[in-house]
């Protein structure tokens, strides 16, 4: 069974999507897409991550949710199930700063915690809107809760149901690397309590991606997650590198 969904989504890795930033003027952009990957022999191991990001906006905002569900097992052990949502109302996104209201939704089997929310306000400011080069630096404040299935080391200082408040500092862009052949795109984030000593989270996930024919692209990508305040028994990194091709359909 799980070789068949593998199949499947092997077939399905093609993706609908546009470019989806802030600074594009399409009233409705979206991009569907699936990564898996599969191991049999001594070791059965399935991984599946879909996504869907879309975008509604118009001349003065924008809303934008970005989705990714991340499933896994080892045999017949589910070691994975974790959902990631990230959602943005952008004020005047064309502006060289412009203010928006940020909201996270995230469930993590593998980290132990059953639910957590963030929400908040924030700016972004962008250092390069080329073509070619793109890069933003925004600045976030948020608070947060999280629901945790297992008990929180005592040394933490912080119960099994901690309320928090973190700034965030997010860095993102795309380059054009060599014209129409190589391009990187990148987002890195970086958390910090202002409640809770030594509570700081790190997430990069960036994409280098070769031009093949038209449309048509080789991607690599890299997803790193690291959380300094976890369950015990479970490691505060992980690491996921993927390969695989991307179609690219605009309207």
């Amino acid at each position: 069974m799980n070789i068949l969904i593998f199949i499947f989504l092997l077939i399905s890795n093609i993706e609908v999507m546009c470019q989806i930033t802030e600074s594009d003027t399409s009233s409705i952009i979206l991009n569907v897409g699936a990564n898996g990957t599969y191991i049999s022999g001594n070791v059965e191991r399935l991984l599946i991550i879909p996504n869907i990001d879309f975008v509604v906006q118009n001349d003065n905002t924008s809303f934008l949710s970005s989705n990714r569900y991340q499933y896994g097992s080892i045999g017949k052990t589910i070691t994975e199930s974790d959902l990631l949502s990230k959602n943005f109302i952008y004020l005047f996104p064309q502006n060289p700063i412009y203010s928006y209201l940020m909201g996270w939704i995230e469930t993590n089997k593998r980290k132990k915690y059953n639910f957590r929310y963030q929400i908040g306000p924030g700016l972004t400011f962008k250092i390069l809107n080329y073509h070619e080069h793109r890069l933003k630096l925004s600045l976030t404040f948020t608070y947060e809760q999280t629901i945790f299935s297992n008990l929180i080391p005592l040394e933490y200082g912080i119960n099994n149901y901690p309320e928090n408040q973190r700034l965030t500092f997010r860095l993102a862009g795309n380059n054009e690397l060599i014209k129409k052949l190589i391009f990187i795109n990148y987002e890195l984030w970086f958390q910090e309590s202002i409640v809770y000593q030594n509570d700081n989270r790190i997430y990069l996930n960036a994409n280098l991606e070769l031009q093949l024919i038209k449309n048509l692209k080789f991607r690599t990508s890299l997803l790193l997650n690291y959380e300094s305040i976890v369950v015990p028994n479970i490691k505060n990194t992980d690491l996921i590198i993927t390969f695989g091709f991307d179609y690219l359909i605009k309207y």
